[in-house]
């Protein structure tokens, strides 16, 4: 059995760590996985892939020590007699990590998550810039998540695109789901409005707020549910609060069931300054939910009638508004069967996965 050691696995469940999740339960007897986190914190599924046996290297975080963190990686690979690494990145900020890998491993596989930088820090994107002129230089088989994630991070260097997937039995439209908990939330006839994405600079929440602003001032009679937590939590509530919205934005955290809160509401919001593969889009076309997503992001997730593309920008928060109840009219029942006749599912993505890389092992 070939050792696998992985890296991109984070203490966050967004939709990289879902794929990672995915592509390792469905394919535990053919590897014996390993995974190198970037912390000294337990990552998410650290429970369950410890229980099937799996090992975990943790090292000093990049970004407090970055030549503490090259030596204590230098020395898991020394020690440890892996086969192949895959790397699942939303930067090529830990290009550094690609160079050692290809030292002491036979096989390299990059899976590109996103489609931009902008956000992060100095250091993430000089790093990045530099990964941009070595990558080239070292041997791997390069995928992306959508043509655009792939251009980001691979330029002109030829890769294979494997779009991303979700289970369509765990996202379906349930009349009595929602009901139940449109009463849990008191929502009676108000239109309840969703986003669900890690509170960080990308997901764009201030324009989002923007736009339930304009919407909220000609529909009172509405709600906006923010799904999800990170490091502009404060500073979001600070906002909500100076723009007098307290009683009608809800922030619920990181949350299990998000297929009934999707049931629940009536038009999901995306307004991000860039996405790799928004699973989230995914998730809400299979409830029938309406979507709204900026155009920033690729279309090759467009799923029909369920998918209208924004821009966005100053003075832009009002298209978005306008253009909410305009969406309020599709059947829910059939954005399951469209997702189901689409390429979107998790086993078409595993499947295709497995493929590239038997076929380059």
């Amino acid at each position: 059995m070939k050792k696998m050691l992985i890296i991109g696995l984070s203490q966050n469940k967004g939709g990289t760590e879902n794929v990672i999740y995915q592509f390792v339960i469905r394919n535990k007897e053919r590897y014996q996985f390993a995974f190198l986190i970037d912390s000294y914190e337990q990552p998410c599924y650290f429970e369950e892939f410890s229980s099937m046996g799996f090992s975990f290297f943790f090292v000093y975080p990049r970004k407090k020590n970055l030549i503490r963190n090259i030596q204590e990686n230098e020395r898991v690979f020394r020690k440890n007699k892996f086969d192949c690494c895959f790397f699942h990145l939303n930067s090529l900020s830990p290009y550094y990590l690609i160079q050692m890998a290809s030292r002491f491993c036979s096989d390299i596989f990059i899976l590109s998550h996103n489609s931009s930088v902008n956000g992060y820090g100095f250091k993430t994107k000089l790093l990045h810039t530099i990964g941009k002129i070595q990558l080239p230089r070292i041997p791997a088989v390069r995928l992306a998540c959508s043509q655009i994630a792939g251009e980001f991070l691979f330029g002109n260097s030829p890769f294979h695109v494997v779009h991303n997937g979700i289970d369509p039995h765990h996202f379906y439209f349930d009349i009595n789901l929602r009901e139940q908990y449109r009463q849990m939330f008191l929502l009676g006839n108000q239109k309840a409005l969703i986003h669900v994405g890690r509170l960080r600079p990308a997901k764009n929440h201030r324009f989002l707020l923007q736009i339930f602003d304009c919407y909220h001032k000609k529909e009172p009679n509405s709600r906006l549910f923010l799904v999800g937590d990170g490091e502009l939590n404060q500073q979001l509530h600070n906002k909500v609060i100076e723009m007098g919205l307290c009683d009608s934005v809800e922030f619920l955290g990181n949350r299990t069931d998000v297929n009934a809160l999707l049931n629940m509401s009536d038009i999901f919001l995306l307004p991000s300054l860039h996405e790799g593969f928004p699973l989230s889009i995914l998730e809400a076309v299979g409830t029938g939910l309406p979507t709204i997503i900026s155009d920033t992001v690729s279309n090759e997730i467009a799923m029909g009638m369920y998918t209208r593309f924004l821009p966005i920008g100053e003075g832009k928060e009002h298209l978005w508004a306008n253009k909410i109840d305009e969406s309020l009219s599709l059947c829910r029942e059939n954005g399951n069967r469209i997702l189901r006749d689409s390429q979107f599912d998790i086993d078409s993505f595993i499947q295709n996965l497995n493929r590239i890389i038997q076929e380059n092992s």
